[in-house]
This record gives structure tokens, sequence and C-alpha cells, in this order.
């Protein structure tokens, strides 16, 4: 061995080791592998916990990789959906087909009827189709669009409707609740807490619910129930709970109210007239039930009010009588609205009329 390489070895001989060893670690894929299984893990923790940039940058590539593994092995995951999502889907067909028989049920018996060759003919008139005609006829309310919209910028942040009422223009509908919100405070009181609550359009019903930073607008084909409006402060109330961070951060992008719409679809309700007057008739059949215990009671009461009358009077008289000198008497009760006494009594004793007839 040279001079210079017993020199080498004797200033880098354990660093060359090291260094060799980092070299093999480094050009060893099993090794890397796990190395990186190792750190992964924990890794992603720290991420998720420090901010939301690793979710995000996280969401597109397993979005893309869930998509392409449902495209190549569809069977596989519809059998393992299937025992979730199958008895919403039977519930959900099983109740769109029932309203659909009773709307058609309906229709039918109207269409020959009179009030049917009247639609008819309005329908001919106004150009609206029949059948939408009858089933507006067969309707209480319906709500047909929800829009939830932020009260100090107007701009929506969601919306959800049935499919058949058609679309409408979101950001016009929300800046059109902002500017009618703002000339009613302006023009009226002026003050914070007045808010418009109750709109007409047309033939629709506009309810609005309002929260401390989003109100709740529902577009409704009828007259419904006083109690909506509960239901709708209800799902407000619980919108601005589960998403209170996103709705102090809310700038226009309405990305991070993922899942609201789910919050909204209940509101779509509809209730159909023949539902409406079987309720009525169940309260009118309440009603009668009501009064005629009160009719009950009150006979009872009159009955009761009798029976302590006549026994009072009676023993008023009998008191009386027996207090009266050359009176002695055996029994007193009542014949034919009169109270019958008997007992002895002395020729010169004065029967008290004017005392009986004062009490």
């Amino acid at each position: 061995m040279s001079q210079i390489e017993e020199l080498r070895q004797i200033l880098v001989g354990d660093n060359a080791e090291e260094l060799a060893k980092l070299r093999n670690r480094i050009d060893s894929l099993d090794q890397r592998t796990k190395d990186v299984a190792e750190v992964l893990a924990p890794a992603i923790d720290a991420g998720i916990k420090k901010n939301d940039k690793l979710v995000n940058s996280l969401a597109g590539p397993v979005s893309s990789s869930l998509k392409t593994a449902i495209r190549a092995e569809p069977d596989n995951y519809a059998e393992i959906l299937y025992p979730v999502m199958a008895p919403a889907i039977r519930r959900a067909i099983s109740q769109a087909i029932s309203s659909l028989m009773v709307t058609i049920n309906q229709t039918m018996a109207s269409a020959t009827s009179a009030e049917g060759i009247s639609l008819r003919m309005q329908s001919w008139r106004t150009g609206v189709p029949y059948a939408q005609l009858a089933l507006r006829k067969s309707l209480q309310y319906r709500v047909e669009h929800v829009y939830l919209i932020d009260r100090e910028s107007g701009m929506m942040v969601t919306e959800c409707g049935v499919e058949e009422s058609g679309t409408l223009d979101s950001d016009a509908v929300s800046a059109m609740f902002a500017a009618i919100q703002s000339f009613v405070q302006d023009s009226f009181s002026g003050r914070e807490d007045d808010r418009l609550t109750d709109l007409k359009v047309g033939e629709y019903n506009v309810w609005i619910a309002h929260g401390r930073k989003l109100m709740l607008a529902c577009v409704i084909d009828g007259d419904p129930p006083e109690s909506f409006k509960t239901v709708m402060y209800d799902t407000l109330d619980g919108i601005r709970s589960d998403y209170a961070n996103e709705i102090e951060d809310f700038d226009g992008d309405n990305s991070a109210f993922g899942g609201v719409e789910e919050r909204l679809q209940p509101l779509l309700q509809s209730q159909l007239k023949e539902e409406q007057d079987e309720a009525d008739s169940d309260q009118a059949v309440d009603l009668k039930t009501l009064l005629f215990a009160m009719l009950a009671l009150a006979l009872v009461a009159y009955l009761v009010y009798g029976w302590v009358t006549a026994a009072t009077q009676r023993q008023t008289v009998e008191h009386y009588l027996k207090q009266t000198p050359g009176m002695a008497i055996t029994e007193t009760y009542w014949q034919d609205d009169r109270i019958v006494v008997q007992g002895l009594q002395d020729p010169d004793a004065e029967i008290p009329f004017a005392t009986l007839k004062a009490h």
C-alpha cells in the first residue's frame, strides 16, 4: 500500500465505508421502497393535520383512480354498493310510482267531468298543456326551487329544484332577492332586522328564511302550511352548524359546500289536495269528538246541578218546618215538580211560607 493510500485510509477510511453503504442503499430499489413505506403514512397524517393542501392534491388522483377502477370492474363495485344503494333506490322508485299513480287517477277522473272540460278549454285558450293544468289543479302545493344565498354579497351558494319545473338563472334570482331585500330595508324601515319573508310572484309564493350570513328562499306553487317555515329554519340552522367555517370564508367559491344540496332536497315537498282533504277530515273528526265530549260534559254538569239544587231545596224546607212550633215532620220528597211533606201539624201552627219563599 502506497503512502498516499495509507494517508487516505487514515483520513476518510470510516467515512468511505459509510458513503459506500449509503450509495448501495440509494441504488437498491427495494430498500428505497421500504424506506418510503415507513414514513409515508406518518407524513400523510401530518400533512392532513397541518392544512388542506395535501387533501386537495390527493383529490384529483384518487378521483381519477376510482373512476378508472369502476370502469374496469363495474360489476364488482356494483355488488359492493348494492346493499347500501338498493333500499334507497327501491324506496324512491316506490314513492315516485305511488305519487304518479295518484296523479294519473285524479287526472283521468277529472277528464270527462265539468271541471275537466273547463280545464281543456283553458288549455286551448292559454296554450298551457292540459296535463300541466290538471296537475296544478290536483296539487295543494309544491316546492319547485330552493336557493341558498349569501346575504352580504347576494351571491348564490347553491340551488336545487324539481326536474319538470324548468331552470331559472340562479345569478339573476339571487341578485333579485338581494335587491328586493335592500329595497325593503331602505324604503320602509331601514332597520337590519326588518326582512322580507313572503313574496308573491304571479301564481307562485316565495318564502324566505333568514340567518346571520345566509338566507334560504323557496319558490312554491300553491299555498303551503305555515309549519313549512319551521322546516325551512331547521334546515338553515343545520347548514349553519355544519358549514360554519365555510360560511365565514365564503368568497363566491361554492366548492367548499359539498353535500349541502342533500340538505336542501327534503325541502322539495309536495302535497295533493286529496291528502289535504284527508287531513282536514281527520281534524274535523277530532273537532266533532271534542264537541260531543263537551256536550256530554255539559249535560252531566246540568244533571248534577239540578240534582244538587233539588236536594238543597228539599233539605231547606225540611229544616225550617222542623224548627216551626207545632210541626212534626216525618218525611219530605219531590213529586211532580213539588216538594211533598208528610208529618203532623198543630191546627194552630202557622206554616212559614214567607221564609220558605225567601230561601
